[in-house]
């Protein structure tokens, strides 16, 4: 035994950094394939410098190559990137600056909450407020918003400082543009974090046009308090010890709201106006699919996932983006952005990868590429 301890100490003696323990690495690949050289030299462009001191308000002839990969594309996507790398937000800005002002793209959707959207709208539109202010996390669960569904006290997710950034330059490229850029949300409330900033400005419509509905609204507003968190993830766990039949009754709740807007759709457009219901429409539908979103990913953290229900959130931003195209009139465009796609639409056709949720079976890219033929 004695011997064997002195053998190990001599072995250890001489490692002087735990980068000696890891075994030797295989040899690098000293040259990439002659096809790979060939093919990304014959494709690739070179860009503008991102480093330290490089102007975002420069030129933009690097991306001119874009044109013709554009060309008459109604949603251009530009695929989520990796979160929190800086030159990634400001290429996107690039590129975004690149499909307004020189192609004519009209319209940023993000994947970020088509309730909490209305009021980043509002404000590159040249409203009052601070973006940051309307970035910033929630700190767990969204504040009441006007009746407007446009209040600036409702909080979304927090955003990078390229994403502020960008919205800065929008709004300032708006203030004197001939026809301004604007902002729209495709997501559910908080990428499903909490169904308050979509509930609460159906209550104010509801209000107005049918209070008869208010205690289904009621009933799901009040079981979702402790369901709210920055990010679906927190109420994923929340709903982990929630016992079923209250699940059941919030999602029955929410059911009877949206069958009842369903079947009054004629009065409800009468007393309120066909925009103003096609808004709250869009909120409760998003307050339903919040609901499956959170109860299919308590499900699949319980250990018994279904892929089919995970694609609810997949499907609402999908429909959200379509609807938007079937409501823009020639020569609008529509350009997404975030930890999602980044798109943008013109009149046309739909190009490039949308990536939905990998456990998704219906992402929106596979929706709408069913919608526009790409080539």
């Amino acid at each position: 035994m004695h011997d064997q301890n002195h053998h190990d100490h001599d072995t250890h003696a001489h490692i002087g950094d735990l980068r000696d323990l890891h075994p030797a690495a295989e040899p690098a690949l000293t040259a990439a394939p002659v096809e790979l050289t060939r093919w990304v030299t014959s494709h690739s462009a070179r860009l503008a410098d991102l480093g330290p001191g490089a102007d975002p308000e420069g030129p933009l002839h690097d991306l001119e190559p874009l044109r013709d990969l554009v060309g008459d594309a109604r949603v251009v996507a530009l695929g989520e990137s990796s979160h929190q790398i800086r030159e990634f937000g400001l290429m996107r800005r690039r590129i975004l600056r690149f499909l307004i002002e020189r192609l004519g793209f009209t319209v940023c959707a993000m994947e970020y909450g088509a309730a909490e959207g209305r009021a980043v709208d509002a404000w590159v539109q040249g409203g009052s407020g601070d973006i940051d202010d309307l970035l910033a996390p929630a700190n767990g669960g969204a504040q009441g918003n006007g009746a407007d569904g446009a209040g600036g006290s409702v909080k979304g997710l927090g955003q990078p400082a390229e994403c502020g950034d960008t919205l800065r330059w929008l709004r300032h490229h708006n203030s004197g543009a001939a026809q301004p850029v604007r902002f729209v949300g495709c997501d559910i409330p908080m990428a499903g974090g909490s169904l308050r900033p979509v509930l609460e400005p159906v209550a104010a419509y509801l209000t107005a046009v049918d209070p008869g509905a208010l205690p289904f609204l009621n009933t799901a507003l009040d079981i979702s308090v402790p369901l709210a968190g920055g990010t679906v993830m927190v109420p994923t766990y929340a709903r982990l010890g929630l016992e079923p039949a209250v699940q059941d009754r919030l999602t029955a709740a929410l059911a009877r709201l949206l069958g009842r807007f369903t079947d009054l759709r004629e009065v409800y457009t009468e007393r309120g106006g066909a925009e103003a219901y096609a808004t709250a429409l869009s909120d409760v539908r998003a307050a339903v699919t919040t609901d499956r979103t959170q109860r299919a990913m308590a499900e699949a953290y319980a250990g018994t996932p279904d892929g089919l229900n995970l694609s609810a959130r997949e499907r609402y931003l999908a429909d959200t983006l379509l609807e938007l195209l079937d409501r823009s009139r020639p020569g609008t465009a529509s350009c997404s952005s975030r930890t999602m796609p980044t798109s943008s639409a013109r009149p046309t056709r739909y190009r490039a990868h949308w990536p939905g949720h990998p456990w998704a079976i219906c992402s929106p890219g596979r929706s709408a590429r069913t919608t526009f033929p790409s080539r």
